[in-house]
């Protein structure tokens, strides 16, 4: 529990006590209710947490002469973050970000620094809408080693469409096989989408430069499937046989049958519908059908008798 500074009372106190909270916000001081922290389950952070103890705890054991490799490695191979600017980093972190990485794609991390080149990045990668989803595709390059090679897809967004999607704001969406291209990615709202893709070396942990992607996405609502409505009218004995052709009407809805009698209304949304059919000097029965339509439902069956009845 936090420590209360100042007096309880005064408006100097910040900090909590119990189930309250003081403080100051622009300048305003105020008390509030404190307000447990709500993550997912599981919480993706807790995870990666997990990993990075488990690489720290793994370092602890290394020789010193396991530590020079790796510190060896870190000079010779700088990182290339997501703008392709090279970046010097540790022998720590370079041991510690393969650690991860390798355990997250699925492999076991190796304890000495690599001797094998760096994965060649994606040849290309593209993005683009597809219905309610955003396609993600990319071309594999032949890969150096015979290692297993992953690929990984961070996703920044939604921003509006002004922004340029800015990395530090992405997260893993998919950490998988090469033979996943294309990819379809749900996405929560409209807006602009910022991608980077890179390959993976699941045995050692080692990752190529990104290569970048951006797409600006509108949902649209799905258009719910139709049905249709069909049946048969058929000629009472002593009437005109068939060919005769009747108007069949569905509240707004129309088609005519054909020389056999057979009729069908489709395209038609989930309602409730009431088939008439009609023809000058001709009598149906039943004078019409009430139908209840499910959404993409096809009802047959809905047949009528046509008995002939001059004027």
């Amino acid at each position: 529990m936090a420590k209360v500074i100042g007096p309880l009372h005064s408006t100097e106190a910040r900090g909590r006590i119990d189930d309250l909270v003081y403080g100051t916000w622009h300048g305003i001081r105020f008390v509030r209710k404190f307000t447990p922290p709500v993550f997912g389950s599981p919480d993706p952070r807790e995870a990666q947490k997990a990993l990075v103890a488990a690489a720290n705890s793994a370092w602890k054991l290394l020789t010193n002469e396991q530590r020079s490799g790796w510190h060896a490695y870190a000079q010779a191979h700088p990182r290339i973050d997501w703008t392709g600017v090279p970046v010097r980093i540790s022998g720590y972190n370079s041991f510690v970000s393969c650690h991860v990485t390798c355990s997250r794609a699925g492999g076991t991390p190796l304890l000495d620094a690599p001797s094998t080149p760096f994965p060649f990045p994606l040849n290309s990668v593209s993005s683009v809408q597809s219905d309610n989803f955003i396609l993600i595709s990319w071309t594999y390059p032949t890969q150096p080693t015979a290692h297993t090679y992953k690929v990984q897809i961070w996703r920044s967004g939604p921003w509006s469409l002004g922004r340029v999607p800015d990395f530090h704001r992405a997260a893993i969406v998919l950490i998988d096989g090469i033979a996943t291209s294309p990819y379809d990615d749900t996405v929560p709202s409209d807006g602009r989408y910022g991608y980077w893709l890179r390959v993976v070396d699941a045995t050692t942990g080692e990752l190529s430069p990104f290569l970048r992607a951006q797409v600006d996405f509108v949902y649209s609502e799905p258009i719910p499937p139709t049905g249709s409505i069909a049946g048969t009218i058929t000629i009472k004995a002593g009437s005109p046989p068939h060919p005769q052709f009747f108007l069949i009407t569905a509240d707004g809805y129309n088609t005519n049958n054909d020389p056999t009698g057979y009729y069908i209304l489709e395209d038609l949304p989930a309602a409730t519908y009431t088939v008439i059919p009609s023809k000058a000097n001709w009598t149906l029965s039943p004078v019409s059908r009430q139908v209840v339509l499910a959404e993409g439902q096809h009802v047959t069956g809905q047949n009528f008798e046509a008995t002939y009845s001059p004027e």
